[in-house]
């Protein structure tokens, strides 16, 4: 059995090593993952009424919600945490 000779000729490369590409290029491509969950935490809602909006505002990776804006902002009036629910569930496709 060959005894297993550690590497030779190996430089190090101390502050790294950028290469120009010359242009835009796909180094790898990674398919779009599902990411799932069984309940979402709104921490806030906020109702930019000057802007004719009402966002809220989760803890998850989904961010900040519009949930209504425009005519859908006057035509919701006064909502209340059910109108929330059911814009959410509307706005991710869920069947309740």
């Amino acid at each position: 059995m060959r005894p297993i000779l550690p590497f030779r000729n190996r430089a190090t490369i101390q502050d790294g090593l950028k290469i120009n590409l010359g242009q835009e290029k796909v180094l790898k491509t990674i398919p779009a993952r599902n990411i799932t969950a069984n309940e979402i935490e709104i921490k806030y809602i906020v109702d930019f009424y000057d802007q004719k909006k009402v966002v809220a505002y989760t803890n998850s990776i989904l961010g900040e919600i519009v949930l209504w804006e425009g005519d859908n902002y006057t035509q919701i009036g006064q909502w209340t945490d059910q109108d929330v629910q059911n814009r959410i569930f509307e706005i991710l496709n869920i069947n309740n």
